[in-house]
């Protein structure tokens, strides 16, 4: 940083030097004064002053400008780098949503779908033939399975019946 400034001071001078003693013409050799500039070369020299500080001033226009341009430059880049990534973020968002929100109705389309055939099958003759059957079969099994236990006992209470009565026959015939 240093250097760049006494850069600039150094350039600074030889600049103003040589814009400032570059159209010195001597006077009249009758004069006697030679260090003092003509009138047209002082009117030239105070131009191209004029025209040196012009150029510094069109220079440091356009820096200043060229400077604005590429921070405008830069924040436009910024901002639509900003509004790309939101608008990626927001589709990103969008889509994800989309895609649970089919899930969710394909989910609940498929247990609609699973219940009415499930009701549709209920509701059919085959399925009521098919229950009769069964209740058929299960209260036949249970009802014959009572039936034979009842046999079971009424044989048990009919062998002990008997077997009282025989013994009470032999008693009495013995005696």
């Amino acid at each position: 940083m240093k250097f760049r400034l006494i850069f600039f001071i150094v350039l600074g001078f030889f600049l103003f030097n040589s814009l400032t003693y570059s159209h010195v013409v001597p006077m009249n050799a009758g004069d006697g004064d030679w260090d003092e500039l003509s009138d047209t070369t002082h009117k030239t020299n105070t131009d191209s002053l004029r025209e040196a500080r012009a150029q510094a001033a069109d220079s440091i226009r356009q820096s200043h400008q060229h400077t604005a341009d590429s921070a405008r430059t830069a924040r436009t880049h910024a901002m639509d780098s900003a509004k790309d990534a939101r608008a990626h973020i927001a589709d990103s968002t969008q889509t994800a949503r989309k895609h649970k929100t089919d899930s969710l109705q394909s989910a609940r389309k498929h247990i609609t779908d699973s219940t009415a055939a499930i009701r549709n099958y209920h509701d059919s003759k085959h399925y009521k033939d098919s229950v009769t059957r069964s209740r058929n079969a299960k209260t036949g099994s249970i009802k014959a399975s009572r039936q034979a236990h009842m046999d079971s006992l009424k044989d048990a209470r009919t062998h002990a019946t008997d077997s009282i009565a025989s013994m009470r026959k032999a008693r009495t015939d013995s005696i």
